[in-house]
């Protein structure tokens, strides 16, 4: 039952967050060596956050009876509205290009750097 996928999903993404929570406290007081090996696994848990994160978007469209629309296996951005809650294509293109813009921001660029750094 989808609905029950979801519940699961919605579980995981929470017990994966309080995790995060957890490892930013022990980030405080961590040796060198600590802290490398909390960072590891820090990233570890944001790629399963992400991958929650897909999985739950995966079966919201999958509740709602929605396919990808061509052969790339992308979705439009009226099927995108749908799942963020019926809103419109230009406002799902305005938080996509906000996104973007976020992400290419010096100081994300350069955390993620000293991240790789390390």
């Amino acid at each position: 039952m989808p609905s029950t996928n979801l519940q699961k999903i919605n579980e995981l993404l929470f017990e994966a967050n309080s995790q995060l929570d957890e490892v930013n406290e022990l980030l405080k007081t961590a040796s060198d060596k600590e802290v490398f090996d909390l960072k590891v696994l820090k990233f570890d848990i944001y790629c399963q956050i992400k991958d929650l994160e897909a999985k739950k978007i995966k079966e919201i469209l999958k509740e709602n009876k929605i396919k990808p629309s061509s052969d790339s296996n992308s979705y439009t951005l009226e099927e995108i509205g749908i799942v963020l809650g019926n809103i419109t294509r230009e406002r799902v293109r305005q938080i996509q290009d906000q996104a973007i813009k976020k992400m290419k921001h010096p100081k994300l660029i350069k955390e993620l750097y000293d991240y790789i750094k390390d």
